[in-house]
């Protein structure tokens, strides 16, 4: 383990911060949730958003007529309008290889993102690696593509344990009793896998800790930094945007434990979703090779292929801990 927080930060998607979201008052205490399913269990049959009347009719691209327009759906990683920006030239690709058009949608919170694709108004959801297993147990979901540095294993990243320069937290044992900052109850990188580290060394997520969720990672990453909370939880990637825009400095924070790489959510849709659109998804996602625009949606490289067997990693990490949702996508274990 390194304090080398610098060395620390590679590669892709991050929650992208802002000076404007440093009020602490985001924060919300942790509240235990209700009507739990278990993260282990087998994800229960799918609502059909998407049947075979769809393979009906194809236009000049092979994309079924009756499915337009196109709608990816992510979750809010800056500026609406910015983000927006960044990831047009993607929906353009994407537009004209399927013949129809193509938007994107952004949705407040990861359980608006799965119930917005259980009501039709997403056709491929963007998940991180956690929410992606909220997703399956609720619609079913199907992984197609995540992106790649080298075309063959996702773009992985590392969640963090952090304290602030000033912080009286210097080791991960003085974390023990402290005023802690999670991201959020669905977050791989914010809770499940800082839970699991704090696990590792001995200490209780619900009882050790004095835990808060900050509702982001840009949230989160702040209140360390500025000292607003003495430790908590994020990931490199969005240190290392908070440093590349110049929202923190990165002698601001000491990293006191990283986790082992956690594979990049992958898109997804359906399970039940036309298995010709299905195909054509993935022929035109991962034929899209601007570098340029692959870097400023924060992907590690082009998209491939993706199976679910490479979120077994995530569902090992889940059952370890007995990992449940509630009906809002909250994890709790």
């Amino acid at each position: 383990m390194r304090n080398d927080t610098t060395a620390r930060i590679t590669r892709r998607r991050a929650l992208r911060t802002g000076a404007g979201l440093l009020g602490i008052g985001l924060l919300a205490a942790c509240a235990v949730p209700a009507g739990l399913a278990s993260a282990a269990e087998p994800p229960p049959a799918a609502p059909r958003v998407h049947g075979p009347a769809f393979q009906s009719e194809l236009n000049e691209m092979g994309w079924p007529r009756a499915l337009s327009p196109v709608s990816f759906g992510v979750i809010p990683l800056e500026d609406a309008v910015v983000q927006k920006g960044k990831w047009q030239p993607f929906m353009d690709h994407v537009s004209q290889g399927l013949g129809v058009p193509v938007e994107l949608s952004i949705t407040t919170s990861y359980a608006a993102l799965v119930e917005a694709q259980r009501s039709n108004f997403v056709t491929v959801g963007y998940y991180g690696a956690l929410a992606f297993l909220f997703a399956e147990q609720q619609v079913g979901a199907v992984p197609i593509a995540v992106d790649s540095p080298d075309g063959v294993k996702p773009t992985g990243y590392h969640a963090l344990l952090l304290a602030g320069k000033d912080s009286p937290v210097k080791t991960v044992q003085e974390i023990r009793g402290q005023d802690f900052t999670f991201v959020d109850p669905g977050s791989t990188s914010g809770y499940l896998f800082p839970s699991v580290m704090l696990i590792e060394e001995g200490m209780d997520p619900k009882t050790d800790i004095k835990a808060r969720f900050a509702g982001n990672h840009a949230n989160s990453i702040l209140a360390i930094a500025k000292g607003q909370v003495p430790c908590g939880a994020t990931n490199n990637l969005s240190v290392n945007t908070a440093i590349r825009n110049g929202v923190i400095v990165a002698d601001e924070l000491v990293v006191l434990k990283e986790s082992e790489p956690i594979p990049n959510g992958p898109y997804a849709v359906s399970s039940d979703f036309d298995p010709t659109a299905t195909a054509k998804l993935i022929e035109v996602m991962t034929g899209f090779a601007d570098a340029e625009a692959l870097k400023s949606m924060e992907h590690g490289g082009p998209l491939i292929p993706a199976q679910t067997e490479m979120y077994d990693f995530v569902r090992r990490a889940a059952k370890a801990v007995n990992l449940t949702f509630d009906e809002k996508g909250g994890a709790r274990f």
